[in-house]
């Protein structure tokens, strides 16, 4: 019978040290995880934002072409030129 409490205690105690670092296996992963959806979150925002600002200068670049598409109209090639180094 003391046998049998001794074991019992060993299979507890074991147990217990085995929870304990599972709980703190548990804790630096959550930790892990944390860290990594706030990069997540971060990375995601600097993709909007550059997104946003890829698509202004899509649009600066679309009026410039138009704005060089009409002054070509007005200036034939030669006299653009000229203008241009002048």
């Amino acid at each position: 019978m003391f046998v049998q409490l001794e074991d019992a205690e060993c299979a507890r105690n074991s147990a217990i040290k085995a929870r304990q670092m599972a709980e703190a296996d548990l804790a630096e992963i959550t930790t892990t995880l944390e860290e990594v959806q706030k990069a997540k979150s971060d990375a995601e925002e600097k993709a909007a934002t550059y997104a946003r600002e890829r698509t202004q200068l899509q649009s600066q670049l679309d009026e410039n072409e138009e704005e060089l598409a009409e002054v070509r109209l007005f200036f034939p090639s030669s006299r653009l030129y000229s203008y241009l180094v002048h």
